[in-house]
Order: structure tokens, then C-alpha cells, then sequence
């Protein structure tokens, strides 16, 4: 069974020989959170597959975000709401980046996830699998100049950015190669307003977050 207060928004039986899994269902469990539906949690953001000779859930395609700082990554599937067969291809319609019970909406997140069996969708973990994590924002909160910590085990070509909870870009910090090791990069938050902001890496196909504040 579906998991509780899971928005379940669509589903789609296989019937594509290409595809696989006859007769499975893919089920868009759209995510749910307060008010809305008395959750506490968040839940859902997925699309599941039922087996229709066992009638077993099984994890299909999960965002494994667990906050809203990892869930709502505009390059992740964020929110799922329906899904439908194209030839031997799954179509997922994603609203994007926006969760009514917390007030969150980016405009332009929107996209359509096309999956065939020969697919291969990009699941990149930076911490993971090339050894790439925050140390520090400092100082944290700030009210100006402001230093990016990163530790890195490889070195790779990265993008990093700040941006607001709603997910547009305020900050540019760098983009170009980074060298094995520790990195300082500084910039400055001195006309930031007060409130919460995620630095935000991308690289390879995976994005990494820090959490920082302003407060004056």
C-alpha cells in the first residue's frame, strides 16, 4: 500500500514489451505536508512501481531528499504528479520546485522526465562517490564578507552558487576547476537580506548544500 498522507496524483500500467514490466503500475506519489493533510513529515516524492502479479510496492524513481534544502534541488525530480507511456518510453510530469505547505514556489523548475529501458538518469552523489563536502559557511550567521569551506578528495570542475529558500540565485561565488584538497572562497553577503540561504555546488551531474544565515 501507499504510504500515509502520500498524494497519490497518477498512474500508468505498462503495456510496452520494450519497456518491461507488463501489466506493473507506475504510480506518482506527488509529496504531501501540512496543513494540507496533517503530515509532519515529507513524503511521497517518487514514483513507485506495483508489481500486478504480487501487488508490492517497489521504489522506481525516489528523490531520497529528506529536508527541503536536499528535496527541492531544481535538477532533481521534485515533484511528480502524473505519468503516462510513450511508445516504450515513461513520460513523468514534474512540477518542479513547489510545495504549497511551506509556501514554496519556483517558476521555470517545471520539466517532463523521459525513461526507456536503455535510460541512464544521473544519480551522482558528490559526498559519496567523488568525496566532495562543505566544512564550513563562516561566520554563520554573517553580515558581510562571508567564506565558503570545501574539502575535496578529486579534483573536479564545479559551479557554486548562493541562493534564497525559494531557490533563485543571489550569488555567484565560482565556476571553473578545483584541485584535490581544502578551498577557501569568499564573497560577500553584505547586501543579502536577513533570513536563511543555501550555497549550493554542482558538478558532474550532482549538487551538494550548505545551509548558512544573515542576521544584522
Amino acid at each position: 500500500s501507499i504510504g500515509q498522507f502520500v498524494s497519490v496524483t497518477g498512474f500508468t500500467a505498462s503495456q510496452s514489451t520494450g519497456f518491461g514490466y507488463s501489466g506493473d503500475l507506475f504510480v506518482t506519489e506527488s509529496g504531501s505536508f501540512s496543513p494540507q493533510t496533517g503530515a509532519f513529515s515529507f513524503t511521497g516524492y517518487k514514483v513507485t512501481r506495483v508489481d500486478s502479479e504480487t501487488g508490492e510496492n517497489v521504489d522506481f524513481v525516489v528523490n531520497q531528499g529528506t529536508t527541503p534544502e536536499e528535496l527541492f534541488v531544481p535538477e532533481k525530480l521534485n515533484k511528480p504528479v502524473a505519468d503516462l507511456f510513450i511508445g516504450d518510453a515513461l513520460a513523468i510530469v514534474d512540477l518542479g520546485v513547489l510545495e504549497p505547505g511551506i509556501s514554496l514556489f519556483q517558476s521555470g523548475t517545471g520539466k517532463v522526465w523521459l525513461l526507456s529501458r536503455d535510460s541512464t538518469v544521473a544519480t551522482v552523489d558528490l559526498e559519496r562517490d567523488l568525496g566532495v563536502r562543505f566544512t564550513s559557511v563562516v561566520p554563520n550567521p554573517t553580515t558581510g564578507p562571508t567564506t565558503v569551506n570545501l574539502m575535496l578528495l578529486h579534483p573536479l570542475h564545479a559551479e557554486v552558487t548562493v541562493h534564497d529558500l525559494t531557490g533563485r540565485l543571489v550569488r555567484s561565488v565560482f565556476a571553473g576547476n578545483l584541485a584535490a584538497g581544502e578551498h577557501r572562497l569568499p564573497f560577500d553577503a553584505t547586501t543579502l537580506t536577513n533570513g536563511a540561504y543555501l550555497v549550493r555546488l554542482r558538478s558532474r551531474g550532482g549538487v551538494l548544500t550548505q545551509r548558512f544565515i544573515v542576521a544584522r
